[in-house]
């Protein structure tokens, strides 16, 4: 059986694991550069302004946020 599911009870985990790699790596961040980073790695789809009331900054790149941590 397989089960599609979506939306923000789906995009709300998938985001803290990645912060939680971010902190990984530097502990000492704040929420607020979180956040920064979090937005910085993310795509928006093509046609959407940076920020949208329904895709937020877009599809977050967990890679490219790590990445971008210091």
């Amino acid at each position: 059986m397989r089960l599609t599911m979506s939306g923000k009870s789906m995009a709300a985990p998938h985001v803290a694991g990645i912060a939680a790699l971010m902190l990984h790596k530097n502990p000492a961040l704040t929420s607020a550069q979180v956040r920064a980073i979090l937005a910085a790695a993310a795509s928006p789809p093509p046609g959407v302004t940076p920020f949208d009331v329904a895709w937020g900054y877009g599809r977050v790149d967990a890679r490219a946020a790590v990445d971008l941590v210091e």
